[in-house]
Formats: structure tokens, C-alpha cells, sequence
């Protein structure tokens, strides 16, 4: 059932009369049907109210003047006596529609407002869009002069390294008086321009070492490596120059053997910088090198009882071409490359590195390595390997042999299954032809990366591998207790070393 309206008649609106008529235009339950503004006398206001009705139903006759005297001249005519709405009632719908006028007001503010944010706005997004074009611009073009920057001292580096390394043979021969004899003073000259030679090549070298690494094309011959070692030539080579300074050099090392997989001439490149420097800018105390084991890492660090760091400068002590403490004047120069080297090459073989010290007592160096692992070297040989395959753009393949049941025949045979294992990936590299192909080996599966074949080279190979350890299994009388599956997978784009062995290893051949 629809609902009828209540019509009303609005006494002494004033001014608010289109405010009021807005405020109800949409009611559902009101309808104003006009406005008195009390200009004539009370005593018509009966006739007033019927012509302004129309002959239309009167409801009420509200009073929202908020005059008292009105309302009770209003309540001596008997005609309103029945629609007349109370003083309070008239008082709560005037403050209804102050709240309404004001809360309109402020909705129009904020509108406003609002508007002149969108505009702002928008006004700011369109800048920062313009900045941020600007800003990729010229990012991409000190990606460029960076690029040009390194290709330039690549190049200028590697043409120089060669005359250099001519010109320091020839005046070797001169000083060793191989093309004839020389006087004292014409050596002594001659041993000064060869030490500056061997300055500019050291400094040659860094240059080069640190485009290759900013490059990312830094080359790592990785093998296992005994820390021990590599520690015992570094102290080697730098006593003499610690005891004639009045320093001493110290290594503390365990007993045991401390293995990493890693490049060792770039491992020393990195003992010989810290303990370089450190001699460079200790004048009493000592040079210790440590190093220690923890459970999957190696950590070794060299500390000095030098000049040290301030807090401002340690941010900035890996950067390229920065020199802390360095005293003017006479006295040993570097480049300001080798802790910027020496963290390339630490990152480079999946370590890190930082620095400790505090000004005018002592600075810490040290740098984490992972433990050398069977599954260390079978994994990143394995990336390693997909990576160049995929640069090169070139197909590449895994086959993965497998022993069945390894823990089940290691339980039964010991040692023997491991001996097994070693001896059949000997056999699987015999059996390839080229120097490029790649065989590493992890606990019960030896992995064969082949680079630039395709798939009927692979079966061939693997037809191969198969008539190998078939015939050595013969030979050793195992047939029944050892079996071998054979998988093998396509190297594909964006695939990692452990997605390529989970795809071989259940396609099987």
C-alpha cells in the first residue's frame, strides 16, 4: 500500500524557503505545498493557508520562525487549533534543517576543496611522470657512459699489459747484465723504472680485474682448496716486509684441513690486498690472520692494530678508487681498488664481506665462504654450466646415471658402493670426446651437461654410457645386487640446475 504524504504549510520561513523546499524536494513522507511569510494579519491566516494549498489536504501548519509571540497568536485561531504543530515540535524540524544547512555548507567546502586537490593532483602526477621520464633517461644514460667507461679501460688496460710486460723483460736483462755490463748507478736507475713498472702493471691489473667484475664476466677456476694453504703463502710472502716494519704477522688457523670450493689465485688476490693494506696502515702491534670453521661456511678476516676506520668513512670503504688514511707525500701509493675487488670476487664466489674498526685502535676484515661440498661443487657446476649454455644461446642437455636402491647396497656392500660409483664416472668420462662436456657427481647420481648437441647425440651418448657400465658390472660380478637408470632433460630458457635434474631424473632412457 503506497503512503500518503504529509502536506505541510511552512509559517516565517524568510529567507530559508528555497533551502527548505531543497531540503524536502525528495521526501518521501513530506511535501511542502508552500510558505507564509506572516506580512498579513493572523486573523486571515485561515484564508491565506487554503489559497496557498490550493484546496489540497492541510496536514500541519508548522511555525519555524521560532517566534513565541507568533505561535500563541497562531493558537487563538481556532481553524489551526488541529494542524498547528507544538512549539517543540516546530523547533526540533528548525533544528533539523540548520544541521541540514550547514552540513550542506560543508559538503560544498570540502567539494571544493577537493577539487582544487584532484587538480593539484593531478597537476603532481603529471609532473612526477615527467620526472620519472627524465630521471629513466638519464639512468639509461649513465648506464651508457658507465658501460662506455669500463669497455674504455678494459680495452686501454689490456693493450697496455702487454708492452708493459715486454718492456719489464727487457730491463731484467739489462739489470741481470745479460746484454752486457752496467755500471752501479745505471742499475740502481734501472731497478727504479722497473719497481714503477710493476707498479703501473699491478695497477693495470686492477683495472682490468674490476671491469671484468662490474661486467659480471668474471672467469673462477673453482676447485677444492685448502684455506691452510693459501694462508701459509700469504704469511710467507709478507713476513720479511712485516718484520722490517717492526710489526708482527700472525696466523691462527686450525689443525685440520679447511676446505672451500673456490678460484685459489683469486682467493690469495684477496688475502694479499687486506694483509697489504693492513701492513700499509699499521705502524706498531701486528697483522693476525684468522680463520675458522662453522657449520656450512668458512670465515677468515684480517686484523690490524693500524690508524682504523672513522664511522663516516665505513659506508663508503668497498667503493671504487677510495683511499682512507692515506698520508701525503713519500711512502707506498695504491689504487684504491683492492677491498672493491676484493668484494667482487668474494660476491662472485657466493660470499659476503664487511668491515669492523674503530678509529685510531684497530680494523676487522672478514669474509664469509661456503664449506666445500660434493653437493656445493654438483650444484654449482651444474648452474654454472645452464647459465653459459643459455648466454651462448646454444641447446643444451643433462643426462643423469643414477645407482637403484643406493642406501640398500651401501648398507650391504659399505664402502665398496662409493668406490663403485667413482669408478663409473671415470668410465662416463672416458667415454666423451670433447674437453667441453661436463661430468660431476653428488651421492648416488653422476650428471653429464652436454652444451651444443642434439637429442640423437644424446641417445647415442647415453647408448654409450650404458654399454660401459653394463660391461664393468659384468666384469665385477654385481649383476645382481647393482642397476643403474639413466635420465635425461633439454636444458630450457629461464631453468635453473635443480629444475633441469627433477625433469631428468623422471625421464627416464
Amino acid at each position: 500500500m503506497k503512503k500518503t504524504k504529509m502536506n505541510i504549510v511552512l509559517i516565517g520561513a524568510r529567507d530559508m524557503t528555497v533551502k527548505f523546499r531543497e531540503l524536502f524536494s525528495e521526501s518521501k513522507i513530506i511535501n511542502i505545498l508552500g510558505v507564509l511569510d506572516l506580512k498579513q494579519d493572523t486573523k486571515d491566516i485561515n484564508t491565506v493557508v487554503e489559497k496557498i494549498s490550493g484546496g489540497r489536504r492541510v496536514d500541519s501548519v508548522v511555525n519555524i520562525s521560532g517566534d513565541d509571540k507568533i505561535q500563541q497568536r497562531l493558537l487563538k485561531i481556532k481553524s489551526l487549533d488541529r494542524t498547528l504543530l507544538s512549539n517543540h515540535g516546530a523547533g526540533l524540524l528548525r533544528e533539523i534543517f540548520n544541521r541540514y544547512v550547514l552540513l550542506k555548507d560543508s559538503l560544498k567546502k570540502a567539494e571544493e576543496e577537493l577539487d582544487v586537490q584532484t587538480w593539484g593532483l593531478g597537476k603532481t602526477n603529471e609532473s612526477i611522470r615527467i620526472l620519472y621520464k627524465e630521471l629513466d633517461k638519464k639512468n639509461q644514460e649513465l648506464k651508457r657512459l658507465d658501460k662506455v667507461k669500463s669497455d674504455f679501460i678494459f680495452i686501454v688496460s689490456h693493450e697496455l699489459r702487454t708492452p708493459l710486460s715486454t718492456m719489464n723483460e727487457a730491463i731484467g736483462l739489462i739489470i741481470d747484465e745479460i746484454t752486457g755490463k752496467i755500471n752501479q748507478q745505471q742499475k740502481s736507475i734501472l731497478i727504479i723504472a722497473r719497481q714503477n713498472l710493476e707498479r703501473l702493471t699491478r695497477l693495470i691489473n686492477n683495472l682490468l680485474d674490476i671491469s671484468k667484475i662490474e661486467a659480471g664476466n668474471i672467469a673462477l677456476k673453482k676447485k677444492a682448496v685448502d684455506v691452510k694453504d693459501i694462508v701459509k703463502e700469504v704469511v710467507y710472502f709478507f713476513e720479511p716486509k712485516a718484520k722490517s716494519q717492526g710489526l708482527e704477522l700472525k696466523a691462527n688457523v686450525p689443525k685440520e684441513k679447511i676446505e672451500i670450493y673456490a678460484d685459489k689465485d683469486k682467493i690469495t688476490q684477496v688475502f694479499t690486498n687486506l694483509v697489504n693494506n693492513a701492513l700499509k696502515f699499521t705502524k706498531e702491534g701486528f697483522v693476525q690472520i684468522d680463520v675458522c670453521q662453522q657449520a656450512a661456511k668458512i670465515e677468515c678476516a684480517v686484523l690490524d692494530t693500524g690508524i682504523g676506520i672513522s664511522k663516516d668513512d665505513l659506508p663508503r670503504i668497498f667503493g671504487k678508487f677510495q683511499q682512507f688514511g692515506r698520508i701525503e707525500g713519500e711512502g707506498e701509493k695504491g689504487t684504491g681498488l683492492g677491498l672493491a675487488i676484493s668484494k667482487g670476487v668474494i660476491e662472485a664466489h657466493g660470499g659476503s664481506i664487511r668491515v669492523d674498526s674503530e678509529l685510531g685502535k684497530w680494523t676487522k676484515i672478514s669474509f664469509l665462504l661456503p664449506r666445500y661440498s660434493t653437493e656445493l661443487v654438483f650444484r654449482q657446476a651444474l648452474d654454472d654450466a645452464v647459465y653459459s649454455a643459455l648466454e651462448s644461446q646454444i641447446s643444451a642437455f643433462i643426462i643423469v646415471v643414477r645407482m637403484d636402491d643406493f642406501l640398500k647396497m651401501f648398507n650391504k656392500l659399505g664402502q665398496q658402493v662409493t668406490q663403485l660409483m667413482t669408478r663409473v664416472e671415470q668410465l662416463i668420462k672416458s667415454s666423451l670426446y670433447r674437453r667441453s662436456d661436463l661430468v660431476v657427481s653428488h651421492f648416488d647420481e653422476i650428471a653429464v651437461f652436454l652444451s651444443d648437441v642434439d637429442k640423437k647425440d644424446v641417445l647415442a651418448i647415453s647408448d654409450r654410457f650404458k654399454e660401459v657400465i653394463q660391461k664393468f658390472i659384468a666384469e665385477e660380478k654385481l649383476e645382481k645386487d647393482i642397476t643403474f637408470s639413466l635420465g635425461m632433460a633439454l636444458c630450457s630458457e629461464g631453468e635453473d640446475a635443480d629444475s633441469l635434474l627433477r625433469r631428468s631424473r623422471v625421464n627416464l632412457i
